[in-house]
């Protein structure tokens, strides 16, 4: 299977497709003689375009303003800088449903630097296709980076993504490798409630993982959204659906079908939560 490059952090993707680039129509700029000039998006320089998007801009590792995002966030650890460099731009959201602090390295591609740091301070270290994950010895911490390459944007930068770690949050660090639908898995997984009907499933690749203090199977799809065409595959096969839930006809397995919810999730993506009726 070939595989793809898929980015866990897709919020400047995500700027991308909305628009919030604006698009190739001519800006006005005011030169210093008082004359009227005429810029296309094309012609904004990489640094301009973050700090369009609300990136602060300092020079090195933006330590407090960091500090102060995970302190927010009732984090009493800290993220290990990424030494000898220069320019960056840092972003901090505070969306409820969406918090993280955005930190991007314009140059050359510095993800082995990173990896030895995060690991010479305790973090644990996964890889979840082209993107780094490391998660601090208190489990506090989720870093997610990626050097990015041939991106309209985000060309020879380094991209890291600090978020908190709560009770309920998501580990993407336990997420299994990129393998097609899990079939034996999930299989083994539903056996351990006596549950023999099978799961359809979905071509192309997939990362899984088995929570079992939550007593759930996640399978994550990157690729286009799934969520329409595979609840109606469910309905297909006997399955009562009802918005982004279905339950089987034996009424022995739950599935609820989403896409990115979760804040850190590949940019197209459908999330499976298959859970047993117990």
């Amino acid at each position: 299977m070939k595989k793809r490059r898929f980015l866990l952090i897709p919020l400047l993707f995500g700027l991308l497709l909305t628009g919030c680039f604006g698009g190739n129509d001519p800006e006005d700029i005011i030169d210093e003689d008082g004359e009227s000039s005429q810029k296309t998006t094309n012609d904004v320089a990489e640094e301009d375009i973050l700090e369009n998007m609300g990136y602060g801009k300092k020079e090195g590792w933006p330590t407090q303003k960091l500090a102060s995002f995970l302190t927010s966030e009732r984090v009493n650890e800290t993220v290990p800088a990424l030494t000898n460099i220069g320019t960056t731009y840092y972003h901090e959201n505070n969306d409820a449903n969406n918090k993280y602090f955005a930190i991007v390295i314009p140059g050359s591609d510095r993800e082995a630097d990173y990896k030895a740091i995060l690991e010479g301070a305790s973090y644990t270290h996964s890889k979840l296709g082209w993107t780094s994950i490391a998660v601090n010895s208190e489990d506090t911490i989720n870093v997610a980076y990626q050097y990015m390459q041939d991106h309209p944007i985000l060309d020879y930068a380094m991209f890291i993504v600090v978020t908190a770690l709560k009770v309920n949050s998501f580990r993407f660090d336990k997420l299994e490798s990129d393998i097609g639908w899990p079939a034996e898995q999930l299989q083994t997984f539903l056996s351990k409630y006596r549950i023999t009907e099978t799961v359809p499933g979905l071509t192309g690749g997939n990362f899984f993982a088995e929570l079992t203090e939550r007593n759930e199977f996640i399978v994550c799809a990157p690729g286009v959204n799934f969520t329409a065409s595979y609840l109606s595959s469910l309905e297909n096969e006997g399955y009562t659906v009802t918005g982004s839930n279905a339950v089987s006809a034996s009424g022995k397995v739950r599935i609820n079908v989403t896409a990115n919810d979760y804040p850190f999730f590949f940019f197209d993506a459908t999330k499976i939560v298959i859970k047993p009726v117990v």
